[in-house]
């Protein structure tokens, strides 16, 4: 979301030269399985591999996918089946894509949210997620950031496991079940997000975003363009509660939290700042010599 995956910008490079895997490889000084594996995701590049690359091609800023994020994915979500199956949205474009319109759009209150973001300890896996979640505006991408900003983890888990669904989960590209499936998700006080979830009803419907908090309901993101008598029908259709927030709602909810943010930092100093003066003004003479020296 953040920056294009390295495995995925390192094949469209070398597929706008018009070159070969193995002609690519060989310019490296890299085998031919060696540049397959790196090309597909199956491996990251060393160092080394990086900057022989990096002297050839124009990277750019790229991200390197974690190792262990699988596991560690699994650890942050919940079991359906023995051997459950993932699954991920079909997308049109890659998430940071979306993330670039956000910036365009919103620009101050996406890079105030992607400095918060930025600043957790599991970054590398919250980038993950964002890189393979679908999403289909900048506004979807801003409201996903703010999730991110307030603290919501990334999880994989079935919809199914949560609660009963009056319509089928599916695959858009076959109309396959796939609602016991694991989703990609964020998990924030005992709620779950699953964006874009497509129901059959008979018709597929998609959803912008699925939410379960001891019940299920539908958040429909109205941003510019957007269908708003279509989304409206969506309540009887789905048998779900629908809410629905406009693009200025989402952005005055971006801005709420951030002053909150900087009004309880603001306060945490002021509080470290008192506590320091407290000691100083209590010091034993021996410590008011030394903090005077």
């Amino acid at each position: 979301m953040f920056h294009p995956e390295f495995h995925k910008r390192l094949r469209w490079l070398r597929e706008r030269t018009g070159l070969r895997q193995k002609e690519a490889a060989e310019a490296c000084g890299l085998t031919t399985v060696r540049w397959s594996h790196l090309e597909s995701g199956y491996r990251n590049p060393s160092p080394m591999e990086l900057r022989i690359i990096g002297s050839l091609v124009n990277l750019g800023k790229v991200s390197l996918r974690p190792s262990k994020v699988y596991r560690e994915l699994r650890k942050n979500g919940t079991d359906t089946l023995p051997k459950p199956k993932y699954f991920l949205q079909p997308r049109d474009r890659a998430s940071f894509i979306r993330y670039k319109a956000a910036l365009k759009s919103y620009p101050i209150l996406t890079h105030e949210l992607e400095t918060i973001i930025r600043q957790r300890s599991d970054f590398r896996f919250v980038e993950y997620f964002c890189h393979n979640v679908r999403l289909d505006s900048g506004l979807e991408a801003l409201h996903l950031m703010l999730l991110l900003a307030r603290g919501a983890k990334p999880v994989w888990a079935a919809p199914l496991r949560l609660g009963h669904l009056p319509h089928r989960v599916v695959d858009p590209r076959d109309s396959s079940e796939v609602g016991h499936h694991k989703h990609l998700a964020l998990s924030l006080s005992g709620s779950f997000y699953f964006p874009q979830v497509v129901f059959c009803c008979p018709q597929t419907i998609r959803v912008d975003l699925l939410v379960h908090h001891r019940e299920w309901r539908v958040v429909e993101l109205n941003g510019r363009g957007h269908d708003k008598a279509s989304d409206a029908s969506r309540g009887g259709e789905l048998k779900l509660p629908v809410s629905f927030f406009t693009d200025d709602e989402i952005q005055r909810s971006v801005q709420d939290f951030l002053i909150s943010k900087q009004a309880a930092e603001n306060y945490n100093q002021s509080k470290l700042a008192a506590t320091k003066s407290h000691r100083t003004h209590h010091a034993s003479p021996d410590d008011s010599q030394m903090l005077s020296a």
